[in-house]
C-alpha cells in the first residue's frame, strides 16, 4: 500500500515540484509482503494502478523484480516468487520492460534457499545488500535504461 499511497509524492522533487520524467525504473514488492488470502488480488490491483499512473506520465518504464527474501523462503513462504510472477504478467500485458533482479541475485548467491552470500549485508541474508552487492545488482538496471532510448 505504501507505493500506491505515496506515488504522487515520489513523482515530485524533494521540494514537491512536478517533474517531466524521461525514464522511471520501479519496483513494488517487499513492503507489501502479506500472506492474507486477499493479498494477491490486492497486490495485482495496486501494481496495476501504479503502472497505469506511471504510464500516464509519458515516461519510458522499466520494472525491477523483487529480490529473494530468505527469512520467508527458508520457512516455505514463497510470496516473493508469487508476487514477481504476477508483476511480470502485469508488465508484459502493458509492454513494460522487466529487469530480473531476483535471478541476478540467485546467479550470485546460488540456488534457493541460501543462508549467506557475499553480497548480503546480514548473515543470514535478508533483502539489504553491501555496497559491492548493489554494484553487482545495478548493471542490468543501467543496461535496461540504456535500451529504452
Amino acid at each position: 500500500a505504501y507505493g500506491l499511497a505515496c506515488l504522487e509524492i515520489f513523482l515530485k522533487t524533494a521540494a514537491q515540484q512536478q517533474v517531466k520524467w524521461d525514464v522511471i525504473h520501479f519496483n513494488f514488492g517487499l513492503h507489501n509482503l502479506n500472506n492474507e488470502s486477499t493479498a494477491e488480488q490486492l497486490y495485482r490491483e495496486q501494481l496495476t494502478n501504479i503502472t497505469n499512473r506511471l504510464m500516464s506520465t509519458g515516461a519510458k518504464l522499466q520494472y525491477g523484480t523483487t529480490t529473494p527474501f530468505m527469512p520467508d523462503y527458508t520457512v516455505g513462504n514463497h510470496v516473493v516468487e508469487e508476487l514477481n510472477s504476477q508483476a511480470e504478467n502485469i508488465m508484459k500485458s502493458r509492454q513494460v520492460q522487466v529487469v530480473d533482479l531476483y535471478q541476478r541475485v540467485v546467479d550470485k548467491c546460488g540456488p534457493l534457499p541460501y543462508k549467506s552470500c557475499s553480497i548480503c549485508r546480514k548473515d543470514p541474508c535478508s533483502y539489504h545488500y553491501t555496497s559491492d552487492g548493489y554494484e553487482y545488482i545495478t548493471p542490468p538496471i543501467v543496461e535496461g535504461i540504456k535500451n529504452l532510448f
